[in-house]
């Protein structure tokens, strides 16, 4: 009756979309102790205070024998609530002391205690819900289904930069496409600063991360980028 009358009619009417699968639960769970207690005070006459205490104790000592599962819990919780990504997303969970990328794939489910991801190595990970609420995370797939990447390249300071940015540019209009970036917004270069090693250029380009992942992009981008060099001498 709560999921017929107020989750999937009240709740899906106002929010216009599913309730959250976690929440639904969890309100069953409650109804289905609420029940119980009702039972053990009226038909077998034991008093709710003999009951709140047992499960008072039997609820701390379970605290302290699955923080770690519980963590992941109100993350989860937290999640569903503040919505940071959904399914189907296509989402970065960072690193926060690595400089290595982080996890990136595809959201294929969140549940009570883990958020289940499609990534780019073509691989189905398990990740903690108390990871990700710990870590920057970056969901690619919003508030727009493109997201703007970069590129840098460092060429020689003898190398005219009007030059370079031509070069360039040819090199990442040549990767639009199935395998690249998209061609709107159109691809750019512009050139950003200078160091000991050269003149640096940014390279500016468009993906819609649930066509293409960013790591084959870049490796389309950085091919391209090799051979119009190279034929440029």
């Amino acid at each position: 009756l709560l999921n017929l009358l107020f989750w999937n009619t009240l709740v899906k009417k106002i929010s216009h979309n599913p309730p959250p699968l976690m929440l639904v639960q969890i309100s069953g769970i409650f109804v289905l102790i609420l029940t119980v207690s009702c039972i053990a005070h009226f038909v077998f006459d034991e008093p709710l205070t003999t009951i709140v205490a047992a499960a008072g104790g039997l609820g701390f000592v379970l605290g302290f024998a699955v923080q770690g599962l519980i963590l992941d819990l109100f993350s989860g919780l937290a999640i569903q609530m503040d919505r940071p990504f959904k399914v189907g997303d296509f989402i970065n969970v960072h690193h926060r002391y690595l400089a290595a990328e982080g996890l990136i794939g595809r959201v294929e489910e969140t549940n009570w205690r883990t958020t289940r991801m499609w990534t780019t190595d073509r691989n189905y990970i398990v990740v903690p819900n108390s990871y990700i609420t710990t870590q920057i995370l970056t969901n690619y797939s919003m508030p727009k289904s493109i997201s703007r990447f970069e590129l840098n390249y460092t060429l020689d300071f003898t190398i005219p930069s009007d030059r370079a940015i031509r070069i360039l540019n040819a090199a990442l209009l040549d990767s639009v496409g199935s395998r690249g970036p998209v061609a709107s917004p159109r691809p750019t270069t512009i050139l950003t600063g200078i160091n000991s090693d050269g003149a640096v250029y940014k390279l500016k380009y468009f993906l819609e991360p649930k066509q293409v992942s960013p790591p084959k992009a870049r490796n389309t981008i950085n091919a391209n980028v090799l051979h119009h060099l190279a034929n440029a001498g």
